[in-house]
């Protein structure tokens, strides 16, 4: 059980850092959103998206590629929410 517990300790040491990551990540993501809404940018930009896929794919672990294809998948659609979000509100003017 130990080492189990030892285990768990690193997952959320990486954890930890995955939460910080990801709240630097809806900062950036934020100041883009009004980057695009200055610029009368869409949200969604496919290519990007397929570029960060690949970029964050190709050097992965064959075992390991759907999984890190999904985990980013989910990173930009989360992220493209939020821009959506930060449009509705700032068109409301909230």
């Amino acid at each position: 059980m130990k080492e189990l517990d030892l285990l768990r300790n690193e997952l959320d040491i990486v954890d930890k850092g995955l939460e910080e990551g990801f709240a630097r990540r809806m900062q950036i993501v934020e100041k883009i959103a009004e980057y695009k809404a200055a610029h009368g940018l869409p949200s969604l930009d496919a290519a990007r998206e397929a570029e960060v896929l690949e970029k964050h794919t190709e050097n992965c672990p064959a075992e390991l590629k759907p999984y890190m294809a999904c985990y980013f998948k989910v990173l930009m659609s989360l992220s493209r929410n939020y821009q959506e979000l930060l449009a509705v509100e700032r068109d409301s003017g909230k």
